[in-house]
């Protein structure tokens, strides 16, 4: 069972100058008669907007962030990104502006049409189109930039460019995309050789270092980096990484408190904070710090790492606080199917041989190895996930399945569930789960309209599998017939 529970955050952070704005990949609309396509001028917008209005003192979104954020909506490269999609997804995460945009691409010719969105307000603010060649891709940016800014009645204008050649340029994006280190870092090397002292290049080669496990690397690169204001958070929370994967939990500590005073970075760096209490066995801090942070965020790597302390703890009383994230999480996450069906699964239980497989697979991602699962460190500068290097834990399934089912009120289920299709009757998940709720409760008429009512909306196996115990429960042969 394929798992998609990559890093994505309720936004709580604040702008400090304006509010949250992030910068999503540009949809290409490229010539039908083109041999090469150039969806990678989509990440190269995206990736020089974000940077460049990041160097300016906005507090955009980290590039990566909205990386993950797009992988969560199962939406990746090329990101054949509609406005209505993207509407959607800032609505979800709480995003106050959009820069978005077209790259028309045509008889070797760019045609740019960017926008501001202000998404609570649901207006558009369309900016001139930029025409231009390859060549002139830069200017374009540097364009796009001064109107953002304009926009924003920034006065201060601060053009970041790193980069050398177009050549270079267009080898460094191509090989960010395939997300190949080592080819990225001999790309910034050219660069730096003209641009030592500029602190986005040492940055990103540090952050590749971390990429390919060279921690001794990233922290030299990192240590060039001069004092600034905007790379100071970056680097700490970096060092932070690399300090805590060398096993230095005090020195990592004192980074990782460093960064949390951003709100930028306070949620990420918190839940490290959490890990490096974990590995000095201050299990209770540990778990006060997530819960607290998953209130805030219904982050998904926290989650799991709630998930994680849950079998660690083994504690009775931490069940019912565990269920209560879980339908929190649903709460906002409703198309979540996997994680409702995982969660479906565990209500309809009885210690059967199905439950405890499903079990095991709901964590198969973030597996270490045959014998156990770990925590997971969060890196808003990377999609790849770090394992915190604990004691692998051992899963018992059958134990805690007996406690699970103990410990369910149904009754509180119930509400929350019939309260959660109030809110959106159009989840089939819910209907399903709200039916099983009910059959355990032996409210059989209650159970055979949700039943119904999630086959209108999908006919699952899931949902077959369902009505049809329903119907053997109650003795009904006729309506059983009907479904098989």
């Amino acid at each position: 069972m394929k798992r998609t529970l990559l890093i994505f955050i309720i936004s709580v952070f604040s702008l400090n100058l304006f509010s949250n704005i992030a910068v999503f990949p540009f949809y290409v609309i490229n010539n039908k008669d083109d041999k090469i396509p150039n969806e990678w001028l989509s990440e190269a917008m995206y990736y020089c907007l974000s940077v460049n209005l990041e160097h300016n003192g906005f507090d955009v979104m980290p590039y990566m962030y909205v990386k993950s954020m797009l992988y969560t909506n199962n939406i990746k490269y090329p990101y054949y990104l509609t406005k209505a999609t993207l509407i959607k997804i800032s609505s979800n995460y709480d995003i106050d502006y959009v820069l978005w945009g077209k790259i028309e691409f045509i008889d070797e010719k760019l045609n740019i049409s960017p926008v501001i969105i202000d998404i609570k307000k649901l207006k558009q603010q369309s900016l001139p189109i930029y025409r231009g060649y390859l060549k002139s891709l830069f200017t374009i940016i540097r364009k796009i930039i001064n109107y953002t800014i304009n926009y924003f009645k920034k006065d201060k204008i601060n053009n970041l460019d790193f980069f050398i050649e177009y050549h270079y340029f267009e080898m460094f994006i191509k090989s960010h995309i395939i997300n190949n280190s080592k080819n990225s870092i001999k790309v910034l090397k050219i660069i730096r050789e003209k641009y030592p002292d500029t602190n986005a290049v040492n940055f990103e080669i540090a952050r590749r270092f971390f990429e390919l496990n060279k921690y001794d690397k990233s922290l030299e690169f990192l240590n060039k980096i001069k004092e600034d204001n905007i790379f100071e958070l970056k680097k700490s929370f970096l060092m932070g990484l690399n300090l805590y994967m060398k096993n230095d939990f005090d020195n990592s500590l004192k980074y990782f408190e460093k960064s949390s005073l951003s709100k930028k970075y306070r949620i990420f760096s918190l839940n490290n904070i959490a890990l490096i209490n974990i590995k000095k066995n201050n299990i209770s801090k540990a778990e006060k710090i997530l819960f607290n942070l998953y209130d805030i965020s219904q982050d998904s790597t926290i989650l799991h790492n709630l998930i994680v302390l849950f079998f660690k703890t083994n504690k009775a009383n931490y069940i019912e606080k565990y269920l209560a994230k879980v339908i929190d999480f649903l709460r906002y996450y409703p198309d979540n199917s996997e994680f409702t069906r995982f969660f479906q699964y565990i209500i309809e239980s009885e210690n059967n041989k199905e439950i405890e497989d499903i079990f095991k697979e709901y964590l198969e991602d973030y597996q270490n190895n045959d014998n156990g699962y770990d925590f997971l460190l969060i890196n808003p500068f990377s999609l790849r996930k770090i394992f915190a290097k604990t004691k692998l834990i051992k899963i018992k399934i059958k134990k805690i399945l007996k406690r699970i089912n103990r410990e369910i009120s149904f009754d509180t289920l119930i509400e929350k569930y019939e309260e959660l299709i109030q809110e959106n009757p159009f989840i089939w998940e819910y209907h399903t789960i709200l039916s099983n709720l009910y059959i355990r409760k032996k409210k059989f008429s209650k159970a055979e309209k949700s039943i119904k009512a999630a086959l209108y909306l999908k006919k699952s196996e899931i949902n077959y599998k369902t009505i049809l115990n329903l119907y053997y429960l109650i003795n009904n042969k006729e309506n059983m017939k009907i479904y098989y």
